[in-house]
């Protein structure tokens, strides 16, 4: 008896898409405001908004490998855990005060991996504006490159839409 093809057909979209879109759309931009950024003039105020950026970006490139390497498991079995919570509570299953206690428990958990995420985003985009009020940064040549930047990768992302769409449909 021949085995049966076992190879599951999946759509989506070339890898060298998958490669180039996240440079165009994530890469590029936090590099061209990195570069503005550290050009900032070597005043007292624009040294602080320096070494500020610096270490806001190095703590978000390490939370970033340490939440992909250590914390997404922990964090996917919370959040697992909380749905199968949520149901038992839902329909009356053991005992309710136990159900409640160790969903706020879980809660409590998913909520400081939330705020470490919130401090350190919001604190970088908190200093890049204020960079900009302050004048520490210029981005009017910058938010035009982005922006093109942004136009070429989304047309890329239709044409090939359309391209492997076809039109036997």
């Amino acid at each position: 008896m021949p085995r049966p093809n076992l190879v599951i057909k999946k759509l989506g979209y070339p890898l060298w898409f998958n490669i180039v879109f996240p440079i165009l759309t994530i890469l590029v931009p936090i590099v061209l405001i990195a570069v503005e950024s550290l050009q900032a003039p070597s005043t007292t105020t624009g040294s602080v908004f320096k070494v500020s950026f610096v270490a806001l970006s190095v703590g978000i490139i390490a939370w970033f490998f340490a939440k992909k390497f250590l914390v997404k498991n922990w964090e996917e079995r919370l959040v697992a855990k909380q749905a199968a919570l949520e149901h038992d509570y839902s329909i009356s299953v053991g005992d309710p005060e136990l159900t409640k206690y160790h969903w706020y428990n879980n809660e409590t958990k998913l909520t400081l991996i939330n705020i470490v995420n919130i401090v350190l985003y919001g604190g970088l985009t908190f200093l890049i504006m204020l960079g900009i009020s302050s004048a520490l940064i210029e981005v009017k040549g910058v938010v035009l490159l982005i922006t093109g930047i942004y136009v070429v990768a989304f047309t890329i992302k239709f044409m090939l839409l359309m391209i492997r769409k076809g039109d036997n449909v």
